[in-house]
């Protein structure tokens, strides 16, 4: 089966590219063939809009598209090197579905149905609006609001409501999804794993194979660098006896910077920190011990379902003051929820896709 992805730009995010990644692979393990809409604002109108919502919400202008594509070049050699996917687009079309012979439609995961991310896409189509008309399958794959709070209009609620009653399955990543989904939608909808889950630390691990191995360090991702949060860093490190590698994303990247040398940093930690739902999933799937500040500007309700899934409360920094020998996590309780949770999600798949 042909199955279109849909999912938030394959940019300088690299959760939002390895999720894609991982969710790509686990469809061609199941036996289909994954193609992922590569949606790409080249318009220059499209920049200048997004800009204005980026300033206003975030405080920071998004990088132009004539620098995009240098700045970030380790980025797109990855998604060209390893994600199937479909020509650069600024809408999508129901063209699209006879153009690359689509035989289903998935959307997820990150926070793809989160209004205020829509820079210059809409809402309605990440509900597959542009092929409304279309009876083929259509389901989503850990799709997220990022938020427990209801962030549509009275418009969007009713016209994605209407969308949603067309999907044959609906999952989300966060248990507020499944509550959002029932409330708002009238459906019922199933907690899974996010895709990068679904991937063993070995398969991560064979990505970076040629990047050499460095000595064990603090390894800090940071999406909010704050001088507090550095300090923190060197504290921690301070009491390990560790030196510390602290990155971050965004306009901070170079062309060097990419998935593989991000899935390094993990590889050659011996602990970390880090403020993003990725960076924390990594440290999970890598078994390294870590500390999460949450972000609430960003969405708790991500952070709040892997507290729940793995029972990772300490790991979670509520105060700067903190001896890291009394929040060691429970590997074997995390070892167990995640495998259970492996199997669960990819049962969602399997049955929605042999039950076309």
């Amino acid at each position: 089966m042909k199955i279109g992805i849909i999912t938030m730009p394959l940019r300088m995010n690299y959760g939002g590219i390895l999720q894609n990644y991982a969710l790509q692979t686990v469809f061609r393990d199941l036996g289909h063939s994954p193609i992922t809409f590569r949606m790409d604002k080249k318009e220059y109108w499209g920049w200048i809009i997004s800009s204005i919502k980026a300033i206003v919400r975030f405080r920071q202008l998004p990088v132009p598209p004539w620098v995009f594509r240098k700045r970030f070049s380790g980025m797109e050699r990855f998604v060209d090197q390893y994600i199937n996917v479909t020509r650069r687009q600024d809408f999508f079309s129901e063209r699209n579905i006879q153009e690359y012979q689509l035989d289903a439609l998935c959307v997820g995961s990150d926070q793809i149905w989160r209004p205020k991310y829509m820079y210059y896409m809409h809402i309605e189509d990440m509900f597959f609006h542009f092929a409304r008309r279309s009876k083929m399958l259509k389901f989503s794959y850990a799709a997220s609001f990022g938020t427990s709070e209801w962030e549509f209009t009275p418009e969007q609620t009713n016209v994605c409501r209407a969308l949603i009653n067309q999907f044959q399955g609906v999952s989300v990543r966060e248990d507020s999804g499944v509550a959002l989904c029932k409330e708002h939608f009238g459906i019922q909808a199933q907690w899974v794993l996010d895709p990068t889950f679904l991937l063993s630390s070995s398969h991560y691990e064979s990505l970076c194979k040629d990047i050499p191995i460095v000595e064990k360090n603090v390894f800090a991702y940071l999406l909010d660098v704050s001088p507090d949060k550095k300090a923190f860093v060197q504290k921690i490190a301070s009491q390990l006896g560790l030196k510390t590698v602290i990155i971050s994303a965004g306009v901070d990247m170079n062309p060097r910077d990419c998935p593989e040398r991000w899935i390094a940093n993990f590889r050659d930690a011996a602990f970390v920190i880090t403020d993003s739902f990725h960076g924390t999933a990594f440290s999970i799937i890598f078994r390294r011990d870590f500390l999460t500040f949450t972000n609430a500007q960003r969405g708790n309700a991500r952070f709040d379902s892997l507290v729940k899934i793995f029972g990772i409360e300490n790991q979670i920094i509520k105060d700067m003051d903190i001896d890291v020998s009394m929040v060691k996590p429970n590997w074997n309780k995390i070892d167990n929820q995640l495998n259970n949770w492996k199997k669960r999600s990819i049962s969602y798949l399997s049955d929605m896709l042999n039950n076309k």
